[in-house]
């Protein structure tokens, strides 16, 4: 077993890998940000680690490995933040986010329309988004409701567009259709908000959404 671990292990690395320089190309990821390389080759250790241990490899194990192999290391305050290159949900247009870092400080938030705690933060963060037109501040969604939909449970889930016009939500929305964004931020639970500032360092990163918590007090 400690063989086939091996080969296996350097077998999903290397994929990893492929997989990483592929989706930087496909997506116009900024190379000089490692993180989905770095993640692509830790993949194979994990992989090893994870097989050996288990004793025998089977589909349950492969899902096991791979769940390990796409694991990224969380951000935290004052770590460079990973670009955003991602489609607009109202006009369909390509957003860079380095073509107005410089220019602004960046908020943004990742949520999907199945999310309850990020149902009660986007009236806030609307409030915020109102109170900051016209200065150099930028507030984003970032709608994870498509890469999510194959999972058991979401299939169903309501489209954001429709969705967050019912609320009266007018924040521009991004949508990362295959949580690229999603991965490199380390958006594991939702919503997740960071703010960036111009030097795209990030300056604050919440997790969660907490109740009687001077929400809009703290982002101001």
């Amino acid at each position: 077993y400690l063989w086939d671990g091996l080969v296996i292990g350097l077998a999903i690395g290397l994929a990893g890998v492929g997989l990483s320089l592929t989706y930087s190309i496909l997506k116009f990821a900024n190379f000089a940000h490692g993180d989905m390389i770095t993640a692509g080759g830790f993949s194979g250790w994990v992989a090893v680690f994870a097989v050996v241990g288990v004793g025998k490899f089977d589909m349950k194990n492969l899902l096991l490995i791979t769940i390990l192999s796409l694991s990224y290391a969380q951000l935290k305050v004052g770590d460079k933040a990973p670009p955003i290159n991602l489609f607009r949900l109202d006009n369909n247009k390509y957003y860079h986010m380095k073509d107005e870092i410089e220019k602004n400080t960046i908020v943004l938030s990742f949520f999907a329309t199945w999310c309850q705690p990020c149902m009660k933060e986007l009236p806030h963060l609307q409030n915020l988004y109102e109170k900051y037109q016209g200065q150099d501040v930028k507030f984003f969604l970032i709608d994870i409701t498509e890469a999510t939909r194959s999972v058991e449970g979401f299939e169903q889930s309501p489209q954001a567009g429709p969705f967050l016009a019912e609320k009266g939500i007018t924040i521009p929305t991004l949508i990362d259709i295959y949580g690229m964004a999603k991965r490199n931020y380390g958006a594991t639970t939702l919503p997740r908000l960071f703010v960036i500032d111009k030097l795209r360092k990030i300056r604050l990163h919440q997790a969660g959404f907490h109740e009687g918590e001077d929400f809009e007090g703290k982002l101001s």
